[in-house]
């Protein structure tokens, strides 16, 4: 495998480890949403770029299993979504006057 295919793949590898690190809450941090918008982006941009240009030294080979890895790393973002959603279902519900009738309740 080239140096750039390498490089590519361990910067999958970083952001899937990282996406799953904020999702599973092993990392804490007041910028989670960030971070997990940032390292998705990231892969998005990644996929884009392979699909479209050739702007990495690589073998037609070397993209195709980069894609692949890309497509599993990216399959994590539904999980994201999914865990994201169970949050919110367990938030209080109701708005601001609400908030507050329990406050002063």
């Amino acid at each position: 495998m080239s140096k750039a295919a390498d490089n590519m793949s361990g910067q999958i590898a970083a952001h899937e480890d990282k996406i799953r690190a904020l999702i599973a809450g092993e990392v804490k941090s007041r910028f989670t949403e960030s971070e997990l918008s940032f390292s998705m982006g990231f892969l998005y941009g990644l996929r884009s770029t392979l699909d479209y240009t050739d702007m990495a030294d690589i073998t037609d080979h070397e993209r195709h299993n980069l894609i692949i890895e890309l497509k599993r790393a990216i399959s994590i973002i539904g999980s994201v979504a999914d865990a994201e959603r169970k949050r919110r279902d367990q938030l209080p519900k109701g708005g601001f006057i609400n908030i507050i009738k329990r406050l002063f309740s």
